[in-house]
């Protein structure tokens, strides 16, 4: 593996003040693959004595395989020739080149074969024009006659030799009708099936209205709006519509029925009740009333407000019907006041916003920026927890910034599931020990960083590393800091 290591030096002036000479003992931050580390410049020019390199000093053509060639300028800037003595189609056989065999490796041509029919030569794939002996000869029968059948048979209850054709009515016994002027239609491209009665039977049709004694009406047309109804101990009549607005009225048993209005002073009688759609009452309420129930009859109600520690709701004393809205708390939602209130579930607040207290919540802060305001502005200092931790541990909710006090052998740093819960979550990581080991960084499961990495290893006193979530892409973005 070639190992690519940059460095930047960068000299600043400040007066007559001289710059540090590089010695042995200098310390240089290194980064190799997913690891970063600290080394002496010592060590760094001892390693580079370990790069070599060298030159070509003449370059020539072994002939072997099939394959020969010559070389102009052997010795400067070589141009390799190759050539072959093999004549004829080529073949390989995976390690030389030799001349592929006619009617073994392929087939010839056939230009040179007359017209006809070709056929191969088993064992050498020849190709050649095929003759009459190539081909088997069928058997054939000839016997019998073409005008009649030697043995007659009978086809569907009818004699048939083939002298003429059939003609006569297939009885139903052979799934006919037996009868020449009866037809059926219906079924156009799948069979279909027609279910009849097991006994004799007139089937219904259209050509006569089919009579009440046989579950017909015995009518054959009607106008919208025509009622059936039974006339007579048979039959079935038609009762036309008249004006919009009338009902039908019973005439009484054994009479017909007929349209009408509903007399309200003949038809009805009583107070209509309750069961009947009524309310029950003969009057109606004083003014600013309001018609309800009592859980027993009907009731007219005088309207009130309470606001007691409750839900938001109706109660009843009486004939008052009070409308209960309290102060809103956590329990109960109601009117926001000026007194001390617990909230809960989610609220949305739009506008500017100003806090003379702490805010605090378990929950997590959000800031969302727009185009003049930034997601988050803390005038004054912020502040965070940090975590100390010196064997392998598992990063969540709790962490932000975490320091890996002196470790005795390296230890694994856990980051939780990158998804989108987790989504924008960072960490800092910083090496305070000054021991010679390392805290790898492992993403959780089979996620990686976002440049394909599956660890991330960090050594030296110093040294330290960031990590944020793309929840989107499940991948840990990697920032290395010192």
């Amino acid at each position: 593996m070639k190992r690519i290591l940059i460095f930047c030096f960068t000299t600043l002036s400040f007066g007559a003040i001289a710059q540090p000479t590089i010695w042995g003992g200098a310390k240089m931050k290194l980064l190799q693959g997913d690891t970063s580390f600290m080394a002496t410049a010592g060590a760094f020019k001892a390693w580079l004595g370990l790069s070599g390199g060298g030159t070509v000093s003449s370059v020539s053509v072994v002939t072997a395989n099939g394959l020969a060639g010559s070389v102009a300028n052997a010795t400067t800037t070589p141009a390799i020739t190759l050539t072959t003595t093999v004549t004829g189609v080529l073949k390989g056989n995976g390690t030389a080149i030799s001349a592929a065999t006619a009617g073994t490796d392929y087939s010839a041509g056939t230009s040179a074969l007359g017209t006809g029919i070709l056929k191969s030569t088993t064992g050498t794939g020849a190709l050649t024009i095929a003759v009459a002996g190539d081909f088997p000869t069928l058997n054939q029968n000839t016997t019998g006659s073409a005008a009649t059948l030697t043995t007659p048979r009978a086809i569907y209850g009818n004699n048939f030799d083939g002298s003429a054709s059939l003609t006569q009515i297939i009885a139903s016994t052979f799934g006919g009708t037996g009868n020449g002027f009866t037809k059926f239609s219906g079924a156009a491209s799948t069979e279909k099936t027609y279910t009849l009665p097991n006994a004799n039977a007139t089937i219904l049709t259209d050509n006569a209205a089919v009579t009440a004694a046989q579950g017909g009406t015995g009518q054959t047309s009607y106008t919208t709006g025509d009622l059936l109804q039974a006339s007579a101990g048979t039959t079935l009549s038609k009762l036309a519509a008249v004006a919009t607005g009338n009902v039908l009225i019973s005439g009484g048993v054994g009479t017909v029925s007929s349209w009408g209005k509903v007399g309200l002073t003949t038809h009805v009688s009583g107070t209509l009740p309750v069961a009947n759609g009524g309310t029950n009452l003969t009057s109606v309420g004083s003014d600013v009333t309001l018609l309800g129930s009592n859980g027993s009859a009907n009731i007219y109600y005088t309207l009130a407000r309470t606001n007691n520690s409750a839900a938001i709701g109706w109660t009843r004393s009486s004939s008052t019907l009070n409308f209960n809205l309290p102060d809103a708390d956590a329990s109960f939602p109601g009117i926001v006041s000026t007194g001390t209130q617990t909230m809960a579930g989610n609220k949305t607040w739009t506008g500017t916003h100003t806090n003379t207290g702490l805010i605090t919540g378990n929950g997590g802060v959000r800031g969302v920026a727009t185009a003049s305001l930034a997601a988050i502005n803390s005038s004054g200092v912020s502040d965070s927890d940090w975590r100390a931790i010196t064997t392998t541990s598992t990063l969540d909710q709790a962490d932000n910034f975490v320091t890996v006090n002196t470790l005795s052998a390296n230890i694994t740093i856990n980051l939780p599931d990158c998804n989108s819960t987790r989504d924008g979550w960072m960490y800092t990581i910083y090496k305070a020990g000054s021991d010679t080991f390392a805290f790898i960084l492992d993403p959780n499961s089979a996620q990686t960083f976002s440049d394909g990495a599956s660890t991330k290893s960090v050594y030296s006193q110093g040294n330290g590393a960031s990590c944020k979530c793309n929840g989107g892409a499940g991948t840990w973005f990697y920032y290395p800091t010192r």
